[in-house]
């Protein structure tokens, strides 16, 4: 039985029509999303699957790929830090939002200005940057499937706006020749 990469197996999903593979039929009938019915998307399906399976692609990932690992988004971040000087930190005491008209720069501003004059309800007083990066911790334990999946693609690199470092962890998760590679593009680009 043949041994496939993750891409290869992407490309079989997503561009075999009458494939007699139990796995790969089940598969395509479970995820609706693997037929191609347009000739058009299928032609740019089969190119996109020809560029990753030979390791042509960069991947811009935004903040939001992060939320399956259990990290929240901007404006729930910024909840969360607001919560911590509320009264009892519940929803209903939360006025910032509203204040800022739902600006996240703004909020975020006016959470720091807050963070670095008043201390929080448990009598804390720590930065906006530092309460940031707590949360961050508490909540970004394992990478989840998504970045995973991501991390197993040959990509020439990565762009993201993650403040969190999950992606890298999952690909530190590699196995060890993959993680040999991944360090070697680290070294080539001066973050070793």
């Amino acid at each position: 039985e043949a041994t496939y990469s993750h891409a290869q197996h992407v490309r079989m999903l997503m561009l075999k029509e009458d494939d007699t593979n139990v796995v790969t039929n089940g598969l395509r009938d479970q995820f609706p999303c693997f037929r191609l019915q347009c000739p058009f998307m299928r032609q740019k399906a089969a190119k996109l699957a020809n560029l990753a399976s030979g390791g042509q692609l960069s991947l811009f990932l935004g903040a939001g790929v992060s939320m399956g690992s259990g990290l929240p988004c901007w404006f729930s971040l910024l909840e969360v830090v607001e919560d911590q000087f509320t009264e009892h930190g519940i929803a209903e005491e939360r006025k910032l939002g509203n204040d800022c008209k739902w600006d996240p720069l703004l909020m975020a501003k006016e959470m720091d200005d807050i963070a670095s004059t008043q201390t929080d309800r448990d009598g804390v007083k720590k930065s906006f940057k530092e309460r940031v990066c707590s949360i961050i911790d508490e909540r970004s334990r394992h990478p989840s499937l998504l970045l995973t999946l991501l991390a197993s693609l040959e990509c020439k690199s990565i762009v993201t706006q993650n403040y969190d470092h999950l992606i890298e962890q999952a690909y530190e998760n590699r196995n060890l020749g993959e993680n040999s590679r991944f360090q070697k593009k680290k070294q080539a680009f001066g973050n070793s």
